[in-house]
């Protein structure tokens, strides 16, 4: 079983998906900021949304014939992309698309492990939708991505 914590998941999909194309920054935990300025804009932000232990009678499961338990979790990561300020709707839909390609094929790529460069991580499942994200006060035009990662 590999060895994680959220922190080290978290940094695995920022870093992995801050190479997307358009993306003009990105933040980790330890680098969430209270403002979002226009020039950081798209800007990418990562943080663990849940986590759940994948229950069984003996809390655990046995893969590949092995006869060993392995305990896993699900974890979903919310990736927000703050586009453009609600104000400048027009132009946040079309980035948004754009965007919304860029990071689509950055986890279509993600076809061999370790999967976002994270050993821990055995599978992952994504959806993603446009919205109005509010941060700080200020409303954006934007795109949410949630991520669930199986992870043993």
């Amino acid at each position: 079983m590999a060895s994680y914590t959220l922190a080290t998941l978290n940094t695995a999909i920022e870093t992995t998906l801050a190479t997307a194309t358009g993306i003009t920054r990105s933040q980790d935990l330890s680098e969430i900021s209270e403002s979002i300025p226009v020039a950081d804009m798209p800007l990418l932000m990562v943080y663990p949304q849940t986590w759940t232990p994948q229950e069984t009678d003996t809390a655990k499961n046995t893969f590949g014939g092995s006869g060993t338990a392995i305990h896993y979790k699900v974890f979903t990561f919310r990736v927000d992309i703050y586009i453009a300020h609600i104000s400048k709707v027009a132009q946040a839909i079309t980035s948004s698309v754009t965007v919304a390609q860029a990071i689509n094929d950055v986890l279509d790529a993600q076809q061999n492990k370790p999967l976002f460069g994270d050993s821990a991580i055995q599978n992952f499942r994504w959806s993603a939708n446009r919205l109005a994200l509010e941060y700080s006060n200020q409303i954006y035009a934007g795109l949410r991505y949630e991520l669930e990662l199986d992870v043993f």
